[in-house]
């Protein structure tokens, strides 16, 4: 019995309604990295030619969909589409502007990330402040800082970075306990891990730059740009609440919470201690799949690829723990602040919402500590850098000249 991805050559109308589906997949994909400048335009030759080569076989399985046809036939049908499949991959490994930008997890590069010109980024590792971080750079021009959240990594901004370097020096580090940095037992407060960054910077021989965070990494952003407002030059607070500024009320269990696009249940759970641990631990991939996945407006965004780095991370030994540590430290991260939201930063600020997510509230809490605040929406839910990473890329760079 032949089988094409676990349907039968007996059942001719799935395999089929597959074959369709894999071609309008390519195709999508075709059309999608067109429309970046950096690329070929659809009137290039070889990448026309693959988009006709999917279009006659998605045709020809619509044929045999509606008239049907001999199980041998079919059987052939199943091998050009495997063939056309796996040659198309080989071109698009060959093609590293094109491995970076696609989004698709089947044609990703996995844990590589690629700058405008398809030139792989760069790696580093620094000890500062008691830990040893993982950091990447790519690109020339002024520093742009990218501080991603929880339980993301450096790897996370894979999808906006060709849309940054051109311009920016991009500095993108794993996070204290996440990724390939180190995993101490200790130091996972909004204090810490900003004097963390700080030192990053200075010993990169950086003295000003541009910061953009989202999620738990606005929250360091910002803890970075009030303790050294003469350093960070311009802030994107991005996606994030600050602890004892409505972060916690998101998670109370009310029907207004629960019937919502944002009931942070998890920061409860994440706070209790060794429990997380415990029950996540070896399913990994299921959990924080299921969480980044609901977060988002468009569950695709979560590609295959990001999911494996955040698995690689949090399942190395000791990799969950700074994860929930972060979570651990709200009551420091509450009273530092109220400490310090006393003194409005006077940088200027943009704050980035998600229209289907924190949104209004992130406008709300920039304004409550920043003088200076542009507030913007995008069209998608939390994770802005993989739902709309052209869209994010043009306020930044609009916003940081």
């Amino acid at each position: 019995m032949y089988a094409y991805y676990g349907y039968p050559v007996e059942d001719p109308v799935s395999v089929c309604a597959r074959i369709m589906d894999g071609c309008s997949k390519e195709i999508q994909y075709i059309s999608l990295t067109c429309r970046s400048k950096a690329v070929p335009d659809r009137s290039d030759p070889s990448l026309k030619a693959w988009e006709d080569a999917f279009r006659e076989l998605e045709t020809e399985a619509k044929r045999f969909l509606v008239s049907g046809c001999h199980p041998a036939a079919l059987h052939r049908l199943l091998q050009r589409s495997h063939d056309l499949h796996t040659e198309f991959n080989r071109f698009v490994q060959t093609q590293p502007l094109l491995r970076s930008m696609d989004g698709f997890p089947w044609q990703s590069d996995p844990k590589q990330m690629y700058d405008h010109n398809g030139k792989k980024v760069d790696h580093g590792r620094v000890t500062v402040n008691g830990v040893r971080l993982h950091y990447v750079t790519a690109g020339s021009g002024e520093p742009l800082l990218l501080l991603h959240g929880a339980p993301k990594t450096s790897f996370y901004w894979y999808k906006l970075i060709p849309f940054l370097t051109d311009r920016y020096t991009v500095i993108a580090p794993d996070i204290r306990g996440f990724g390939d940095s180190g995993k101490p037992p200790s130091g996972y407060s909004m204090n810490h891990i900003s004097e963390d960054i700080a030192q990053l910077m200075e010993q990169l021989g950086c003295n000003t730059y541009y910061v953009h965070g989202e999620d738990w990494g606005a929250a360091f952003s910002y803890a970075l740009a009030v303790r050294y407002p003469d350093r960070v030059k311009k802030l994107s607070f991005s996606e994030m609440l600050l602890p004892g500024l409505g972060l916690e009320d998101w998670s109370v269990l009310k029907p207004e919470n629960v019937y919502s696009n944002h009931w942070f249940w998890h920061i409860n759970f994440f706070a209790v201690p060794d429990v997380p641990e415990f029950l996540i631990a070896g399913k990994e991939r299921e959990f924080w799949g299921r969480l980044m996945r609901d977060e988002c407006q468009d569950p695709s965004a979560i590609s295959q690829d990001l999911l494996d780095e955040v698995v690689r991370g949090s399942a190395a030994p000791g990799g969950l723990r700074p994860i929930f540590e972060v979570y651990r430290h709200d009551f420091d991260n509450v009273d530092f602040v109220k400490k310090h939201m006393q003194r409005k930063l006077k940088m200027p600020v943009i704050a980035i919402g998600g229209i289907h997510f924190m949104n209004g509230d992130v406008h709300r809490v920039a304004k409550r500590v920043a003088d200076d605040v542009t507030a913007e929406s995008l069209d998608c839910g939390h994770c802005l850098a993989l739902e709309r990473p052209r869209a994010l890329a043009g306020l930044l760079r609009s916003f940081m000249r």
